[in-house]
């Protein structure tokens, strides 16, 4: 009997370090998921930003007429804006 319960207190000890493992791992995987959503918000703060800067140079070009003088630059710009939009 006491062979059985040492294989028992054996299972146990080994289980419990698969459990410490596994709740190591979750814990490294919520650090790295917290890293992975503030660059995130970053960078989507930063292209916000830029968005802001592109749609104030476009009203530019518009009241200015540089859209006719420039067609290439502004139609660049343009698409630039559209493709923040999706």
């Amino acid at each position: 009997m006491s062979e059985f319960r040492e294989l028992a207190e054996k299972t146990v000890v080994e289980l419990f370090d698969m459990v410490k493992e596994k709740v190591a791992e979750i814990h490294s995987l919520k650090a790295q998921l917290n890293n992975i959503e503030a660059c995130y918000i970053e960078k989507k703060k930063e292209r916000d930003e830029l968005h802001a800067v592109l749609k104030c140079v476009s009203e530019h070009f518009e009241m200015n007429d540089l859209d006719s003088c420039m067609p290439r630059i502004f139609e660049m710009i343009q698409e630039a804006l559209r493709g923040a939009n999706d």
